[in-house]
């Protein structure tokens, strides 16, 4: 194998690349042509591949790293003469996210990532994310995950079999909105057991007041219309307020409309000189309402 150089290998991990760990670092082969793929400096405890896809947790002692592997940029490089040092090919690893969590045991399920920390919670990483299935009195291991049943089996250093909740379809919904398919999102929604709602119900909130502080308004939105109605409605409002606050008449007209603030629909239909909405709130709320009734007058309506 090219670049192996003096140092020691401690451990070797299978894959759609070779991977051999030594001291601080891990390096990545072609199992055909024997180039390094790539080499990367961090001290490596295990590595987890997707099947034979595209992604690959390298966890250390502390923390894990989700990385996307790029076949077609290592192979453009090859078919290009390209000469491929020691370090390999930059491009043919992408960081996805870093997590601060220690892996004691783990398994890919699909694109979600689950694992038993080793302050013994029972986690799963999916899109950039970590999420807590339950915590654990004691150190358990994974065996996997059986979608019939809607659970994630584990074992304890006796061979006792624990079952915890995982609804894939929750997973599912999950990866699709934090890639931002909102198409995909809305179709899954219906398949969700009502139990798991309220669960979504919390993901969809911290990613609304995440987008809404960084004021990305159109992930806000895309949000938003993702949501169980009965938890949408405060949100169509905050958004509206915020739509309104920046100038983004759209979408603050589009979240009024959906909340029926005809207060706020009727003030913003006058700031643009929107007459056809003046007549739309005026059918909506009758003409014999009080603010009509001082409108009409001023021949708004």
């Amino acid at each position: 194998m090219k670049g192996c150089g003096s140092w020691s290998i401690d451990a070797i991990f299978g894959g759609p690349v070779l991977g051999a760990r030594g001291k601080g670092f891990v390096v990545f082969w072609d199992w055909e042509m024997g180039e390094v793929v790539r080499r990367i400096d961090v001290e490596v405890k295990n590595i987890y591949w997707l099947g034979m896809g595209s992604f690959v947790v390298i966890a250390s002692e502390d923390s894990f790293y989700v990385l996307r592997f790029n076949w077609d940029a290592y192979n453009a490089k090859v078919e290009q003469g390209v000469d491929i040092t020691d370090e390999g090919v930059e491009e043919a690893f992408d960081i996805v996210a870093e997590i601060s969590d220690s892996v004691r045991t783990a398994k890919w399920v699909g694109d979600c990532f689950i694992y038993m920390t080793a302050s013994n919670r029972i986690n799963y990483f999916v899109g950039t994310e970590s999420y807590t299935i339950s915590p654990s009195d004691i150190p358990l291991y994974i065996l996997g995950y059986v979608p019939a049943h809607n659970h994630v089996y584990l074992a304890d250093k006796d061979m006792n079999i624990y079952a915890y909740s995982l609804s894939l379809s929750v997973v599912e919904y999950q990866t699709a909105v934090l890639r931002g398919d909102m198409d995909a999102a809305a179709e899954i929604l219906p398949s969700i057991p009502k139990e798991q709602l309220n669960k979504v119900a919390r993901f969809l909130e911290a990613r609304f007041d995440l987008a809404l502080q960084l004021d990305d308004l159109d992930v806000t939105t895309e949000i938003t219309r993702c949501m169980p109605e009965a938890e949408a409605e405060t949100k169509w409002k905050a958004l509206g307020d915020h739509a309104l606050a920046v100038w983004r008449f759209d979408l603050a007209k589009e979240a009024f409309d959906k909340v029926g603030d005809l207060s706020s629909l009727m003030l913003l239909s006058l700031a643009v000189g929107n007459r056809d909405g003046l007549r739309k709130v005026g059918d909506w709320a009758g003409m014999h309402s009080l603010f009509f009734s001082f409108l009409y007058p001023l021949r708004f309506v």
